[in-house]
């Protein structure tokens, strides 16, 4: 259940606000309050609950999280298990073990697998501890954040993961799929000649034609793999959730939902393996179109919210001055429909002091126009053509930007409503030919000439 009444909200990291010592933290969150928002978002780190394994400790993040509830504002808990304790290096497969050399070299602390159940059992400790101990407190969701960018997708570097645990998981997968060695092999084309415990996994972003989307059964099936996997395990971390707090909600953040790194980071399928979402954050680049980010998100029923970047973020992708994009982004996100909004990433309070009083002017006019928005014509952007095209430009659907709100659906949220489709007008399908087979039936009208599934098979 998502609190209602809660429409802005600021985001401190715990390792900057544990810098600035108390003193100068509860000043931050004064300013914050006074600012006009109405929630502080924290991230309680796992490597700082569970320095020992069974032992919780979760004092830092009550040093942050009382001065908050304190000045009278609620509580966006971020469970951080991209942090980890050292010790679980030996209980669990952690991806850097298996991930390329790329990722070893650039991050020091890749994204941990979703695969090792060992690892995931331990997560969900993890959660349980954490709701129960901050149960009774004014918390509006309980977000997981485990990638680089402190969201819950699939990191934007590369498509992981290629752990032992992974491979071990996709080879079972494949084998509910497809039964027999033979029958995987006539599909892809392959010579194994028994099924193999651990499943190689050597796909890294390569399509074999360049500008051709890639439709290779081998790849699309590792999509589909990637996929479950991720959801299985947000909806063993949502159960963790509900299961301590049955009223608690649980949220997902995912970054530029279609962005020249969707198909990487899994982006176009939150509405799959975001399922047990209560709540969906987009977090667009300040370069992008806040209203179709929003456009995105709206149409699954879920609490919409977007998160603004720092003023770093508006700096380095856009011209003129960050604090009048703050008030034109929030009136955007306003008109387009979203219920929530955040701000991240800014870098401390002297950075906040020099942008209060345009985000006082955003925050006022976010909650001046917000509105229900249920639009008349839709704009179907298929996720097997976002995948089937990597990281090129195909999923960058750019629209006029003083444009009505549309709906922005994808081949999950068809699934998931057959319905949704009649609701409309019209519906556009700019990336046909390639359409998701469950979805080609419904949008067969809005799409003249051949249709082809993931695969590159004619839809009849």
């Amino acid at each position: 259940m998502t609190r209602t009444g809660i429409h802005t909200v600021f985001t401190i990291r715990a390792l900057l606000a544990r810098f600035l010592g108390d003193s100068h933290y509860r000043r931050w969150v004064a300013a914050v309050r006074d600012c006009g928002f109405d929630a502080v978002s924290l991230d309680v780190i796992w490597e700082m609950a569970e320095k020992r394994r069974g032992r919780f400790d979760f004092s830092l993040a009550d040093s942050l999280v009382e001065p908050v509830v304190s000045a009278g504002l609620s509580v966006q808990l971020k469970l951080n298990s991209r942090l980890h304790p050292e010790w679980i290096r030996g209980v669990a497969q952690l991806l850097c073990g298996g991930a390329r050399p790329r990722c070893r070299e650039t991050f020091d602390r890749p994204v941990h697998t979703f695969a090792d159940e060992a690892l995931t059992r331990r997560i969900c400790d993890f959660y349980h501890h954490a709701v129960r101990h901050f149960a009774g407190l004014p918390v509006i969701s309980y977000q997981p954040m485990f990638s680089f960018a402190f969201e819950s997708e699939y990191e934007f570097y590369e498509y992981a993961d290629y752990s032992v645990a992974a491979r071990r998981q996709y080879s079972r997968w494949l084998r509910q799929r497809y039964h027999t060695v033979e029958a995987l092999n006539a599909h892809w084309g392959a010579r194994l000649k028994k099924w193999p415990d651990k499943m190689p996994i050597d796909f890294h972003g390569d399509s074999p034609r360049p500008g051709a989307p890639d439709c290779r059964p081998r790849f699309v099936d590792f999509m589909k793999y990637r996929e479950d996997s991720l959801r299985g395990f947000m909806h063993s971390l949502a159960r963790a959730v509900r299961e301590t707090d049955a009223g608690a909600a649980f949220c997902a953040q995912v970054g530029r939902i279609y962005s020249p790194c969707a198909a990487r980071r899994g982006t176009p399928g939150v509405f799959r393996w975001g399922a047990d979402a209560d709540e969906i954050i987009v977090d667009p680049n300040p370069a992008d179109d806040i209203g179709f980010a929003v456009d995105a998100a709206r149409p699954s029923g879920k609490l919409c919210s977007v998160e603004m970047d720092g003023p770093l973020a508006y700096h380095r992708n856009l011209t003129g001055p960050a604090g009048r994009h703050y008030v034109t982004h929030a009136s955007a996100a306003a008109r387009h429909g979203a219920q929530r909004l955040y701000f991240a990433n800014f870098s401390g309070p002297r950075d906040f002091s020099n942008y209060a009083r345009h985000l006082a002017e955003a925050i006022q006019t976010f909650r001046d126009n917000r509105r229900t928005v249920r639009p008349a014509h839709a704009v179907y952007i298929s996720k097997a053509a976002v995948y089937a095209f990597h990281e090129r430009e195909i999923p960058c659907y750019h629209m006029p930007p003083e444009r009505e709100p549309v709906d922005i659906i994808s081949d999950d949220l068809i699934a998931a409503s057959p319905d949704l489709v009649a609701r409309y007008k019209n519906v556009e399908a700019p990336f046909a030919p390639v359409v998701g087979r469950a979805a080609a039936h419904l949008v067969r009208d809005f799409c003249p000439g051949d249709l082809f599934d993931e695969y590159g098979k004619p839809i009849p």
